[in-house]
């Protein structure tokens, strides 16, 4: 995505899942503009915040999520 698009999506995060700003950091590598946060507590929010009650969905993504241990002991 471009820079200001992921700001937008930083406030989204801070706003709606309380994620500190200061922990989501938007870069640009080799052309490109990407965000990252981590902390484990902070991913499985975001998990919760894109897949509860959604009904459509890139089913291959939300594997990759619930492969992750911290995630698939709670599922």
């Amino acid at each position: 995505g471009n820079y200001k698009l992921l700001q937008g999506i930083q406030e989204v995060l801070s706003k709606d899942l309380g994620i500190n700003k200061g922990k989501i950091t938007i870069r640009e590598t080799n052309g490109a503009d990407s965000i990252s946060f981590g902390k484990k507590g902070n991913v499985l929010k975001f998990y919760h915040y894109i897949y509860d009650n959604s009904t459509i969905y890139l089913t291959r993504k939300k594997i990759k999520f619930e492969q992750l241990k911290f995630i698939a002991d709670e599922c």
